[in-house]
């Protein structure tokens, strides 16, 4: 193991506090977007961005263990935030694009966009709030399906918070979302779209205890419901007991985590149950007012592609220094690590094995206006992937530049 890799997995280990890649949360209450907007009209605001990133060098396109093929790409993204604001009501509409290039491998090029929706009623003592997203994504979606696969991502959501009295209040929500791949992907000579296409239903229940203006502690419950459409083998029913601390946006001590035990049953009876303990979450702080560090990590189980294993365990967590040195100038530090444990299988046959993946990166940014501005980074980022399994082995490198626009 290189030296690099090493000292990445070491502050992980310190570092990893608790987040799960597929949580969700309700809209932030002190959220305010239409005060960094960049163009207002009475009521209506509008903010969009426009990016040049990652474009650079990718020193192994496929991670692929041996042979690997370079190639130059980089995406072109457009982002806005466009909202209406009338004493307790609140909507915005955010709306992303992105395009993804290569110059020689043109079947890694895709387009992806989202859409995602919000209404919320600030009330003194109840907020309810909707919304409703659709996304396309060719995006690697984790470290498991290691390839830019298809896929649509609709969901729904609604819920309300509830201020019971003196510091209590309490939050109830439902969500309601689908994963559906494209008929083509294929991946592991797995047909994706037949193995994971599903439908995950979530019931979020909990209380609050307010510590501080910025920061609660809650203790509550999720029931998860996920249903496949071919694959049935996976269908689960999955209850999370936990508590922890939830900080609002402007919250000086970054505090978002919960700790809990989860319960995972599975309708198939030849399928072993899943108990254990689940972590999810993140914190982030500033230190004397020129350095941002957040650290986050997880454990939590997931649905595999593989035949032979209906679930994993995943463990891992990450980091992100940011220094600023002036108006202008900033250095940028960030590693993330997931270990991959499979143990369960179909057949009964003892197959246990762990994937591990550690990526690492640097990346200095010069400033054109403000924090909010028109930047530009040089980033260097170094990924490693080991497993048992040979084919899955691969390093790689990148060396590449972002240019951010804000209007």
């Amino acid at each position: 193991m290189s030296r690099l890799t090493v000292a990445c997995t070491v502050l992980l280990l310190l570092g990893a506090s608790a987040v799960s890649a597929q949580d969700w949360k309700a809209p932030d209450p002190k959220a305010e977007p239409w005060r960094d907007a960049r163009l207002k009209l009475g009521p209506v605001f509008f903010n969009p961005t426009f990016q040049i990133r990652d474009l650079g060098i990718d020193d192994n396109v496929f991670n692929e263990p041996a042979d690997p093929r370079q190639d130059l790409t980089g995406t072109l993204a457009m982002e806005s935030l466009a909202g209406i604001q009338v004493r307790a009501l609140l909507v915005t509409v955010r709306q992303s694009n992105s395009y993804l290039w290569f110059r020689q491998y043109r079947s890694e090029r895709s387009v992806d966009g989202g859409l995602k929706a919000t209404a919320e009623l600030r009330l003194d003592r109840l907020r309810p709030w909707v919304t409703v997203e659709r996304a396309e994504s060719h995006a690697r979606g984790g470290f498991e399906i290691d390839a830019r696969a298809g896929r649509q991502l609709p969901a729904f959501d609604y819920g309300t918070d509830i201020r019971l009295g003196w510091r209590l209040g309490a939050s109830v929500a439902y969500r309601s979302q689908k994963i559906e791949y494209a008929e083509d992907e294929v991946y592991d000579f797995t047909d994706l779209g037949a193995v994971l296409d599903n439908k995950v239903t979530q019931i979020r229940s909990y209380a609050r205890y307010e510590l501080t203006p910025f920061t609660n502690l809650i203790g509550g419950a999720d029931i998860t419901t996920e249903r496949f459409v071919t694959n049935t083998l996976r269908d689960a029913d999955a209850t999370y007991y936990y508590g922890g601390l939830e900080s609002s946006s402007d919250a000086p001590l970054g505090l978002n985590l919960t700790l809990g035990w989860k319960a995972q049953r599975h309708k198939d009876p030849t399928v072993p149950d899943f108990r254990g303990l689940v972590a999810r979450g993140g914190i982030g702080f500033v230190v004397a007012d020129t350095m941002r560090v957040a650290l986050n990590g997880l454990r939590d189980t997931g649905m595999s592609y593989d035949a032979l294993y209906p679930y994993y365990v995943e463990e891992g967590g990450g980091f992100t220094t940011q220094l600023r040195f002036s108006e202008h100038f900033d250095l940028r530090f960030d590693g993330r690590g997931s270990w991959l444990k499979y143990s369960v299988t179909t057949t009964g046959a003892e197959a246990a094995r762990t994937d591990r993946t550690v990526v690492a990166g640097a990346e200095f940014g010069y400033y054109f206006g403000g924090l909010s501005g028109t930047r530009v980074g040089l980033r260097y980022e170094y990924a490693d992937r080991h497993s048992p399994i040979p084919k899955r082995n691969y390093a790689r490198s990148r060396f590449y530049t972002d240019f951010r626009l804000s209007f």
